[in-house]
């Protein structure tokens, strides 16, 4: 389905004689401005429009524009505050349907005039429950009396809902966050007005830098740049920082800053690793992938043992496609309120997207979606509603958010989550073999500032025998342990000390065997793609060896 642009819809809507439209928005004053200017172009086209003989009035006054506030009342585009509509919603609500004697006949004799009225946060006055009922119905008469005298109401503000009674009446238009080419005119139009010039370049990747923000965060960051930089250059990188600082209020994602490399701070993983290349390649050159007809990737599912890497993995790929890593919580997400979880929901959603290009990581994801079964009985079907708009989203979306998505117990997803469309592909992270528990090592004693001169290949090798079974977060574990020890003793840590650490450590395969084999029996049974390239695979049955070399498999037993 084709989406329509803003002001598209906006003409739609006003020439179907919509008489009430609500536009859930955090930018209540840029919307208005937008209305305002588009009311405006809208004028100018019905002075040349054909319009049936009892709408004549319109190209000659087009439509009058009105806004209110609980302080000012209603006020007319560059007029005073009319009497008696300040405060008191219901007076505002009113006037707009007065008549005076002859206005059935003459439009221009209504008290209130044919045009667009924007109540700014009227919502806010219906959490008063008891006056509920008359508000409604006084929205209903404005409906009626919109339909035959061509005034339409916008109900403009940051509601959770409307009135289940009113909802009926109220068509919804979404106004979206500020694209990047909104932004790159406001940021010119700014500093100019400061007496400053940059480049295109610049204003181009401070754009980019504060997307997902609203036009009031722009100028607050833009604010602290200039001034940072005594009006020289516009550093992006505090605007990123005041975007993360926005991202952290909104209590719904959190930045993730990663340098992390993948061929540099992960072990093993050689088929993820590649595969991922191939996908980066799409992901940086959007234009010659949309030539080719190559779609936006998706994301990706990494599943697998505990320990094994799949989080530091997520920051591996946002630092290889040089995008920001954003981390969603699901359990941020439900509220107490009703319609609070699905709203939040949407706002992630939209969140991600004027974030975007970025790394989204979901975390444990199988937690989120464990109670998308039960949920009708136990919330009343808040959970698969919300996890249904997650899910759509996943499939629908062309914008490049990419989902890094992560599982410990991938048998606990549901079937629509594992379907093709979802993710481009399913990963499994097994127990690192020899090999890559060698690379795991060195990578661990490497990061701790360590010269690996003073470790040989044969230590290295003998260590990693001795911790079958170990992932990679129980390597790091040993080595963190083996610090302590030496450190204790005021020496340097040694070979002996990190055997002793292995010695004196039971990996979680030893722990819970039961739940370990279940799951690597999951990915074996299901064909999922093994991250890693070649496995000390031990297979029973030659037929099988032959059907799984041939697809380049390899499982340890």
């Amino acid at each position: 389905m084709k989406e329509l642009s803003f002001e598209t819809e906006f003409n739609s809507r006003i020439q179907s004689g919509f008489p009430l439209i609500g536009i859930r928005t955090k930018e209540v004053d840029r919307v208005t401005r937008y209305l305002r200017s588009l009311t405006e172009k809208l004028n100018q086209s019905l002075k040349t429009a054909n319009l049936p003989p009892e709408k004549k009035f319109l190209k000659e006054q087009g439509f009058y524009f009105y806004v209110w506030d609980a302080v000012n009342g209603w006020v007319p585009f560059g007029g005073q505050p009319v009497p008696n509509t300040d405060k008191n919603p219901d007076l505002a609500l009113s006037w707009i349907t007065k008549t005076a004697e002859g206005a059935q006949q003459d439009p221009r004799r209504m008290s209130s005039l044919p045009g667009i009225y924007i109540a700014q946060n009227i919502h806010m006055f219906d959490i008063i429950t008891h006056q509920l009922p008359y508000r409604v119905q006084l929205y209903r008469e404005v409906y009626e009396h919109g339909k035959k005298f061509n005034k339409h109401l916008f109900i403009v503000g940051d509601f959770e809902k409307l009135p289940n009674e009113l909802a009926p009446y109220v068509v919804m238009m979404e106004f979206k966050l500020p694209d990047r080419e909104q932004i790159r005119t406001y940021l010119k139009t700014y500093t100019t007005g400061l007496g400053l010039s940059f480049k295109d370049q610049e204003l181009k990747e401070a754009s980019t830098a504060a997307a997902g923000m609203t036009m009031l965060e722009v100028e607050s960051a833009l604010c602290v740049s200039v001034v940072e930089s005594k009006g020289t250059k516009i550093d992006t990188e505090i605007i990123f920082g005041e975007k993360a600082k926005v991202v952290k209020k909104s209590g719904l994602l959190e930045h993730i800053p990663t340098d992390l490399d993948m061929e540099r701070d992960v072990g093993g993983l050689e088929n993820l690793k590649g595969w991922t290349k191939r996908v980066a390649k799409s992901f940086h050159n959007r234009e010659s992938a949309d030539k080719y007809k190559l779609p936006v990737p998706k994301g990706v599912l990494v599943t697998g043992c505990p320990g094994t890497g799949k989080t530091l993995f997520a920051k591996c790929v946002a630092n290889l496609f040089g995008v920001p890593l954003f981390k969603l919580d699901m359990g941020k997400l439900f509220g107490g309120i009703v319609g609070q979880s699905e709203r939040a929901t949407r706002d992630v959603i939209s969140l991600a997207e004027a974030m975007s290009p970025c790394v989204l990581l979901v975390d444990e994801i199988e937690k989120a979606m464990a109670g998308m079964g039960s949920s009708d009985k136990s919330d009343s079907g808040v959970t698969a509603r919300m996890i249904g708009s997650f899910l759509s989203w996943m499939s629908d979306k062309t914008t490049p958010v990419y989902i890094v998505a992560t599982a410990n117990n991938v048998t606990s997803l549901p079937p629509e989550m594992l379907r093709k469309g979802r993710f481009d592909e399913v990963w499994f992270l097994d127990l690192p073999g020899v090999e890559q528990r060698e690379q795991t090592l060195s990578i661990h004693i490497r990061n701790k500032d360590r010269d690996m001169k003073k470790y040989s290949a044969k230590d290295i090798s003998k260590l990693a025998a001795l911790a079958d079974g170990f992932t990679g977060a129980e390597l790091e574990d040993v080595v963190k342990q083996a610090m302590f020890h030496a450190f204790y003793e005021d020496r340097e840590f040694t070979v002996a000390d990190l055997e002793r650490a292995i010695k004196g450590s039971t990996p979680l395969k030893d722990i819970k065997p039961e739940e370990i084999e279940a799951i690597r029996k999951w990915a074996r049974d299901t064909r999922a793609r093994p991250a890693n390239a070649l496995h000390e695979a031990k297979v029973t049955s030659k037929s099988k060896k032959g059907e799984e070399a041939s697809r380049g498999i390899y499982w340890t037993k």
